[in-house]
């Protein structure tokens, strides 16, 4: 841990003895971190940046994941109220996709994400492979649309999570990306048109999708977690 960030900690213990119930604790923590604040020219949000986490899921090995990669990862921030970038480069055998977010939650969408992928991967290969007679471009353009419409149908397996990120979150998530990511690029993911009977692998990758599970885990140190039946 940086000298800085033990120095923000430190403020932030103290502000939350600020808030004891004993009067002359609670004013003796707020001078404290008043002072610490004012000698290291440090401001309230450098404060509450320290709430903003990041947690990091594989994205398989592709540089330049499909549509439908780029569609899951949407649907877990909407979800858990976190935001994602995508981590790849020359010397990195696999993709990953970085989740950033208030306290807990990037390891929720982490950990929801792994769940879903695993069950979206399994159900697309299963698929692809019920595909006879066909040229590989086009098992993989089925697998693709499959799995496209699997993560539309997996929309409404998650509904209950979903809950709204407040201003001030938004803000301290964008101040925490401009921080660490300040040269994003943007990614443009691999798609489909579909053609012949394609429909039939989108109609199944709906079907599929409304069987997805994905339930609230148990209650501890991975509070709030969840974990696929």
């Amino acid at each position: 841990m940086s000298d800085k960030r033990k120095i923000l900690e430190k403020i932030r213990k103290c502000l939350a003895l600020a808030k004891s119930s004993n009067p002359h604790e609670a004013a003796a923590a707020l001078r404290q971190a008043q002072k610490l604040m004012a000698a290291h020219k440090l401001s309230e949000q450098d404060i509450d940046l320290l709430s903003v986490k990041s947690a990091r899921a594989s994205a398989g090995r592709a540089q330049k994941p499909p549509k439908w990669q780029h569609m899951l990862v949407g649907v877990i921030c909407e979800a858990f109220s976190v935001e994602a970038i995508f981590r790849s480069g020359f010397f990195q055998k696999e993709t990953e996709v970085e989740f950033i977010g208030i306290e807990e939650a990037p390891e929720v969408a982490s950990y929801a994400y792994d769940v879903l992928r695993r069950q979206l991967t399994r159900d697309r290969a299963e698929h692809v492979r019920k595909q006879k007679r066909c040229k590989p471009a086009t098992k993989s353009r089925r697998g693709d649309l499959f799995a496209e419409q699997w993560v539309v149908a997996v929309y409404s397996v998650i509904a209950d999570f979903i809950s709204p990120v407040s201003e001030k979150h938004k803000t301290l998530i964008a101040e925490y990306k401009n921080k660490n990511h300040a040269e994003l690029k943007a990614l443009k993911p691999k798609e489909h048109s579909a053609k012949g009977n394609d429909w039939q692998s989108q109609n199944e990758g709906y079907r599929k999708g409304k069987e997805a599970q994905l339930n609230r885990g148990m209650t501890g140190t991975k509070r709030d977690l969840l974990e696929a039946l």
